[in-house]
């Protein structure tokens, strides 16, 4: 259960993940130099399009937990984790039902969006 701080942070960041989707002169990173986010996105040939289009649908329901970056990659700033539950076809053009696990740090002001995680959620939040 997410605390009011964790809320409160939350809604903010789902406004400004707004903005940055919306602005055509941002281009979201997506780091599929990830090694889970490479083979999802092979599984189930995800586009960026796609983790666009799932990002712009993302509520405050979906936000499991707000955290502090604490890889060296990425700027040292609060991270905020999701999940949400798709419809994907597999390489048998099968549909499936994943939840995904994805982590983004949004920085409004730097213009600034990267996905640091687009992949299926391998454990229970």
């Amino acid at each position: 259960m997410l605390s009011i701080l964790d809320k409160a942070k939350g809604i903010a960041a789902l406004k400004s993940l707004s903005v940055l989707l919306n602005d055509k002169t941002v281009k979201p990173y997506i780091c599929w130099d990830n090694d889970k986010n490479f083979v999802f996105r092979y599984l189930y040939s995800i586009t960026d399009a796609y983790v666009i289009e799932v990002l712009s649908e993302l509520t405050i329901e979906d936000l499991e937990e707000v955290t502090m970056n604490r890889n060296p990659k990425y700027p040292k700033r609060e991270l905020f984790v999701f999940s949400k539950e798709v419809v994907l076809l597999n390489a048998d053009a099968k549909e499936v039902s994943e939840k995904l696990y994805i982590k983004l740090s949004i920085d409004e002001k730097g213009r600034s969006l990267i996905v640091i995680s687009f992949h299926d959620a391998k454990y229970s939040f």
